[in-house]
């Protein structure tokens, strides 16, 4: 993610969490890797959304320059915790609920409470 700039491709290479999620599971049952792929995915699509219509003009709900470095961070922490099998669950959880809070932050309400300072990026 972090080596290509455009936010369109950021999101295509974000997508091997739940892509990867998916194939796992498919193979075995793990209710954890079932978490991170509801919130990958949904944080994929809904930000997927956004990013489209920014591409379109719609500048109204932008997403701030440090909002794809937290995302990568996130990502990372993700990727760091399944190849570890060693770290607590908060990491997982933490990260997860990292991804929910950006991703909400592509929403209207969220833009607005980015603005207002009460989300941080």
């Amino acid at each position: 993610m972090r080596a290509n700039p455009e936010p369109a491709k950021k999101l295509y290479f974000f997508s091997v969490f739940y892509g990867e999620a998916t194939r796992i599971l498919n193979l075995a049952w793990d209710a954890e890797l079932a978490l991170v792929h509801n919130v990958t995915q949904a944080a994929s699509a809904m930000l997927s959304g956004r990013v489209s219509s920014i591409q379109s003009g719609d500048r109204n709900v932008e997403l701030p320059q440090e909002f794809f470095p937290a995302l990568e961070k996130a990502g990372e922490e993700i990727a760091t915790y399944v190849a570890s099998g060693k770290q607590p669950k908060e990491v997982l959880y933490g990260a997860l609920e990292r991804i929910a809070e950006l991703t909400f932050l592509s929403t209207g309400n969220g833009y607005y409470l980015y603005l207002r300072g009460k989300i941080k990026v």
